[in-house]
């Protein structure tokens, strides 16, 4: 069900015709993380890459009831880099979002529980622990941005909270999280605290916020659309739990420049059909 995450630049995506990103069994597949051609050769990047994912999947697989992990993820380097990777088959980099700074985001198309375009990643996320701070552990944030990929649900961003002429917070309106409160919902709203390791339910849904999670998808949690109205729906209905599923396999493939040969045949036959040619 899936398209693509982009490390910036990245992009997360899926491979195939209509979507790309599968549920096998209980294991996501098809997952393609596509670098930017731009990007300079880290190997530090790949290996930030694959722990984001590692632990983005057991984050995952705890929030939805150990129903479904991350199983098989390809990670599409540059056509310029050194190494030894496989060889691109169908996979392409072919979005190119333009960054304005370093925020995870995910560009969404789409109605509530229909999948996104990407999921855009840049390399200072991965590889400046400054951003933790103020997102909390990549894995977890991999999860909240990954969602909305794939089941396009949406935050809570309240638009009460910004002045629409200026964008900015209207006068003595800010709100402050309470860092260790024992709250653990949602995901999808401040995957940052510590104390977040689900999404939130009917019982927990405010459906008078003013969000775009009620404005967009008819007042439903996160939870109900993921559960109900989501494309797996139907499968996550259905799934045995599993309880420690393996660790996500990652293959790294590399779509090689295209070469052009040009061959002149310069025998004796051919001279003769060069004439015959000429004379007509």
């Amino acid at each position: 069900m899936v398209r693509v995450v982009a490390v910036v630049l990245l992009v997360l995506s899926a491979l195939g015709a209509a979507i790309g990103i599968k549920l096998d069994g209980n294991g996501y597949t098809d997952l393609l993380i596509a670098i930017n051609p731009a990007v300079p050769q880290n190997d530090e990047l790949i290996n930030r890459i694959k722990i984001m994912i590692t632990d983005g999947s057991e984050y995952l697989h705890q929030a939805l009831d150990n129903k479904v992990f991350i199983k098989e993820v390809k990670i599409l380097v540059p056509p310029n880099w050194n190494g030894s990777y496989e060889k691109a088959r169908r996979e392409t980099y072919d979005k190119s979002p333009t960054p304005f700074n370093d925020e995870p985001y995910t560009k969404q198309m789409k109605g509530c529980g229909e999948e996104g375009e990407y999921v855009h990643l840049t390399p200072n996320f991965l590889l400046d622990d400054s951003f933790l701070k103020s997102y909390g552990p990549r894995g977890e944030t991999s999860v909240h941005v990954y969602v909305h990929l794939v089941e396009v649900v949406n935050g809570s961003a309240l638009p009460c909270y910004y002045d629409p002429k200026t964008s900015l917070p209207t006068e003595g309106c800010q709100f402050l999280p309470d860092k260790y409160q024992q709250t653990n919902a949602s995901i999808m709203y401040i995957q940052s605290l510590d104390s977040v390791k689900t999404f939130c339910g009917d019982e927990e849904h405010n459906t008078e916020a003013p969000n775009q999670q009620n404005k967009e998808c008819n007042f439903r949690s996160t939870r109900s659309v993921i559960y109900k109205h989501s494309v797996d729906s139907a499968a996550l209905q259905t799934l045995t739990p599993v309880p420690s599923p393996s660790p996500p396999t990652f293959r790294e493939v590399q779509r090689r420049n295209r070469v052009i040969c040009l061959i002149l045949d310069v025998s004796g036959s051919m001279a003769v059909m060069l004439k015959i040619f000429a004379e007509t």
